[in-house]
């Protein structure tokens, strides 16, 4: 497996510790998550607006799953 791409890290690093503020108990449902994101200014890598599908999909990958478990409290 390739790695990531520094942009493409990066970009999941950002969302995944945004996601980590707006959700620390893992429990919001994922337009919350998405309205979170959105209020933040922040958009999906092809600049759209987040939705509650796409943060599903977003927590659901390996590599934010990587970066979710770096944001955690030991």
């Amino acid at each position: 497996m390739t790695p990531p791409r520094p942009d493409i890290d990066a970009f999941l690093r950002r969302i995944a510790a945004e996601v980590c503020v707006a959700d620390p108990s893992g429990e919001m449902p994922h337009d919350a998550i998405a309205a979170h994101l959105n209020g933040a200014g922040l958009t999906t890598r092809q600049g759209r607006p987040w939705t509650g599908a796409i943060v599903e999909k977003f927590l659901s990958s390996p590599a934010a799953q990587k970066h979710l478990a770096d944001n955690q409290p030991e």
